[in-house]
């Protein structure tokens, strides 16, 4: 179930992610399994997942920005690589 919303971000079930991102050759099989083991997990440990992927995430995106950028400037590149959004004035 492929829907997009008005921001560019797709929801392919229970993952939300931008259209450009999302990878689409994995079964269905092959996603349910991985859903199983991640929900098999608590609470506590699937947010402790998520937050260390976002902090990953973070990390390859500023490693990613040049590096003579104004902290105003590499502020909204930061914000832009990871939310997909303009930064709100």
């Amino acid at each position: 179930m492929r829907r997009t919303s008005n921001i560019g971000h797709v929801n392919w079930g229970w993952i939300i992610c931008p259209e450009s991102f999302c990878m689409t050759d994995t079964t269905q099989e092959i996603k349910e399994i991985v859903r199983e083991q991640i929900m098999a997990r608590s609470p506590a440990e699937r947010f402790v997942m998520g937050a260390e992927m976002f902090d990953s995430a973070v990390a390859m995106v500023k490693a990613s920005l040049p590096t003579n950028l104004s902290k105003s400037e590499y502020k909204r590149q930061l914000f832009k690589r990871l939310y997909g959004l303009e930064l709100p004035g």
